[in-house]
């Protein structure tokens, strides 16, 4: 028998945020309450997408977006199902650790997709991710929005771990110290990562 996901009531999230019972996100408001709760010190939790998400109200002053890992980094699971994240904005030329993610220190973020939108931030600034690091990894994810901001910005994370199978479509910008390597301001602008890579990546399609 095929259990079905079941959406929870009075706006809490379905699931315990386990690997084997992960949160459920239905719709905006679900991944807001889930980066508020990594970002409240449950660092390690897990969360899967079960639909297409919606973003764009995170243009409206009262619905702004608040990067996941932003006051603590994130250590556990987001897997999208191959779900698709449409205009999703976060604009803040101040702030470092920019993007879906803002810093994912050993965790996994997987199988999603951002469509629209934008991302602008001032270091650390990716589409999915602004810094990955200590064996943390994005893999089959692609961001197609604006991306910008001013040292180690990339189309799909900033300074990056492990990166495969993730694809780039739009238009970065930012004051490039070197496209190939950084400066002795470290500042560097890449088309898919802020950094050099490791893992299978491509700049395009799919």
């Amino acid at each position: 028998m095929i259990t079905l996901p079941v959406r929870a009531q009075n706006g809490t999230l379905a699931g315990s945020g386990t690997k084997n019972d992960p949160y459920q996100i239905w719709d905006y408001e679900d991944l807001r309450a889930f980066a508020s709760l990594v970002n409240g010190g449950d660092r390690g939790i897990c969360a899967e997408l079960t639909a297409e998400i919606d973003a764009s109200a995170s243009a409206n002053p009262g619905s702004l977006w608040t990067p996941i890992g932003s006051n603590y980094s994130f250590t556990g699971s987001f897997n999208g199902n191959y779900h698709v994240i449409s205009g999703l904005y976060y604009n803040n030329d101040q702030a470092d650790y920019a993007g879906l993610f803002g810093y994912v220190d050993g965790g996994t973020v997987e199988n999603v997709g951002l469509k629209g939108g934008s991302v602008s931030g001032k270091r650390y600034v990716g589409g999915v991710v602004g810094y990955v690091v200590s064996g943390g990894s994005v893999t089959n994810c692609y961001s197609a929005g604006s991306v910008s901001g001013s040292q180690w910005v990339g189309g799909v994370a900033g300074i990056n771990g492990t990166i495969q199978n993730c694809y780039y479509d739009k238009t970065v910008a930012g004051d490039i110290g070197a496209i190939n390597g950084s400066d002795d301001t470290g500042s560097s602008v890449y088309g898919l990562t802020g950094t050099q890579m490791s893992g299978d990546a491509a700049l395009g399609g799919r």
